[in-house]
């Protein structure tokens, strides 16, 4: 990664493959020594015990998270920690200091349990996590247009980076288009809650006044948000085709599926339902388009109802926030994107 010295780039590979020379690792290799954690002094010292549950360990971590405003939360092995890590950048704005982060907290961690053994001095974690904060604003880390909010100058800060605010965002009026007379408009919208997680789906179709004349929310189980954008996506046309609509305009803020319909490579694992759903496709007038999340908040909300409780059916009933967005529509009113 951009920013990290090659050695430490090693250590990161080093640390993924479990090559570190704890005492776990030491034994499995056949050599035989008695084992004590030099960082905390209570416990055998084993690779996820070192860099996850050591009381050091942790208490630097927990300062590390806090200037991203996030908790650590226990991680029973490195990769696990990995998955979590990566899974937070993608949410993140300031994302090469948390990428590099997780090198250099470890590394730090590992270089003072060295020095513990080697040298006989032991630093506390204040003073550790102060060096963290010195590697780190020593890296060549990209910082241009990171800052998109307070909370991202506020991290900036608490780890001591200079980071100037990127150009002011422009602001996109996003309306809701009714569909043409005669036809009908079905928005849908997938949901994963841990992408993997628990995953919902959500269909909602209107006339050409913005009525909405059917909705269905449908659990998915654990499934990757892609997945449950898919099969939204096909039930989506299969509600459609229970309705016997004849003048069909499907719309999504999923770029993947809207790309992958227009240029017919739809994934395998939907490829069976699209194809038995042909012969209804070709009997009628239909087309696909992409639409921003901000146009999209109601099949948005039977999605994630669906991944949160679990449960599949149709929507007659709507929460008065819902109600309002059904309202807002019906009158094009503009929503606004950053």
């Amino acid at each position: 990664m951009k920013g990290l010295s090659p050695r430490q780039s090693t250590f990161g590979w080093l640390l993924c493959h479990r090559k570190l020379p704890t005492d776990d690792i030491m034994r499995k290799k056949g050599i035989s020594l008695a084992s004590k954690c030099i960082m905390c002094g209570f416990h055998s010292e084993t690779l996820p015990h070192l860099f996850l549950n050591c009381s050091v360990s942790r208490i630097i971590w927990e300062n590390f998270l806090s200037c991203f405003g996030l908790i650590w939360k226990d991680q029973s092995s490195i990769a696990e920690l990995i998955s979590w890590w990566k899974r937070k950048r993608r949410i993140l704005s300031v994302k090469d200091p948390w990428a590099a982060g997780l090198i250099i907290v470890t590394d730090t961690i590992w270089k003072e349990r060295n020095h513990r053994w080697h040298g006989g001095k032991s630093r506390d974690a204040s003073l550790l996590f102060k060096k963290i904060l010195r590697t780190l604003k020593e890296s060549n880390l990209d910082l241009k247009g990171v800052i998109r909010s307070t909370a991202d100058l506020l991290c900036c800060r608490k780890l001591g980076l200079h980071a100037a605010p990127g150009d002011p965002p422009s602001i996109l009026e996003v309306i809701w288009c009714k569909p043409p007379l005669a036809w009908s408009k079905i928005k849908i919208d997938g949901s994963s809650m841990e992408n993997p997680g628990r995953a919902g789906g959500g269909v909602v179709i209107r006339d050409s006044n913005g009525k909405v004349i059917f909705s269905f929310k449908n659990f998915l189980g654990i499934s990757m948000n892609y997945y449950a954008e898919f099969m939204s996506f096909l039930h989506g046309i299969r509600h459609a085709m229970g309705q016997r609509i004849t003048n069909l305009w499907i719309e999504t803020d999923s770029v993947a599926v809207v790309t992958a319909v227009q240029g017919k490579s739809l994934p395998w694992f939907a490829l069976q339902k699209w194809l038995s759903l042909q012969h209804y496709l070709n009997s009628i007038s239909w087309k696909i388009t992409h639409c921003f999340r901000e146009a999209n908040p109601i099949a948005d909300y039977l999605a994630k109802s669906a991944a949160k409780t679990g449960l599949s059916g149709t929507m007659k009933d709507f929460p008065t926030h819902i109600i309002e967005e059904i309202r807002w529509d019906s009158f094009s009113k503009p929503r606004f994107r950053l």
